[in-house]
């Protein structure tokens, strides 16, 4: 079990995160400004709150599982999920095969995640809308600047576990700190709509 989880953490490390972004195709993507306050927050969505919209139901890339991303969120087929790229938000999505999601989540403490270089910040149990039952864990990281001209960035992560008996369902939401009082909440509520295909 622990060498099952580290290989599927490192899938998922920290170190990743940046690299992730530099794997999109932008080259179809006009020039975007990433957003940096609240006005400019305001004026990327037009109104307030159009951005606690979500989209309909569809399948993460290359997975059997639904969501509903928020709105202005792409599909990203090389991360298996969506971005925002004027918030530099993700939320990829992981199938594992043969194991309860509770048998994954008894591994992911505190200790065992400050050896990936993060901190555990909070753990929720959670009911999804379709009704069943998961896990949520919040931990913050820092992924340091690639050379002396830029800052060390804040990273949040929200990684939600459900599934059955026999798959879990794992899915990261991954945010800069600087963004997270605009995309936190909308993030969470697209994160608990989550469901197998199955129940479409």
């Amino acid at each position: 079990m622990k060498n099952l989880i580290f290989f599927v953490i490192l899938i998922y490390s920290i170190s990743q995160t940046w690299a992730q972004t530099q794997r999109i195709d932008t080259s179809k993507v006009k020039t975007m400004k990433l957003i940096k306050s609240k006005q400019e927050f305001k004026e990327h969505f037009k109104d307030s709150d159009s951005y606690l919209v979500l989209q309909p139901p569809v399948l993460f890339p290359q997975t059997h599982v639904l969501i509903s991303p928020p709105k202005n969120f792409k599909p990203v087929d090389n991360i298996r999920g969506f971005i925002h790229l004027a918030t530099t938000t993700s939320i990829t999505c992981t199938e594992i095969k043969g194991y309860h999601y509770t048998q994954l989540c008894e591994q992911l403490t505190s200790e065992y995640i400050a050896s990936q270089n993060a901190v555990l910040n909070e753990t929720e149990d959670v009911v999804l809308d379709n009704g069943s039952q998961g896990k949520l864990f919040t931990i913050s990281f820092t992924i340091p600047a690639k050379d002396s001209l830029h800052k060390d960035t804040p990273f949040e992560r929200v990684m939600l576990f459900t599934g059955d008996m026999e798959n879990t369902i794992w899915l990261n939401a991954t945010y800069p700190q600087s963004v997270k009082r605009f995309v936190s909440k909308i993030v969470r509520k697209s994160l608990l709509s989550v469901k197998p295909e199955k129940q479409n």
